[in-house]
């Protein structure tokens, strides 16, 4: 879907109002101990937490793009989804 230069620069500016440093995903040590506890019977050590970070940054980065893919695949059907039920509601307005 090509979008027009009115609507790329109406992004744009959109952009420039979303804070950039805002956290989207985020595992604090106390949520994997709480999973350590709850798993294992017990707290991690920091070697093992060490471990535990390296794991997680592996994992999450692992396949990121089909990660990334699936999530704007997603908006993009919500977003068809929503403009199909908007000009559906527009077609009942006018009858």
């Amino acid at each position: 879907m090509k979008r027009s230069k009115k609507e790329l620069l109406e992004s744009v500016k959109d952009m420039e109002t979303i804070d950039k440093d805002d956290i989207l995903f985020y595992i604090s040590k106390e949520t994997l101990q709480c999973e350590a506890m709850e798993k294992i019977g017990r707290y991690l050590t920091q070697e093992e937490l060490d471990v535990a970070r390296k794991g997680l940054e592996w994992g999450l980065t692992f396949d990121i793009e089909t990660v990334y893919n699936t999530i704007i695949f997603e908006m993009i059907q919500n977003n068809r989804t929503n403009e199909k039920d908007q000009t559906t509601l527009n077609f009942e307005d006018h009858k």
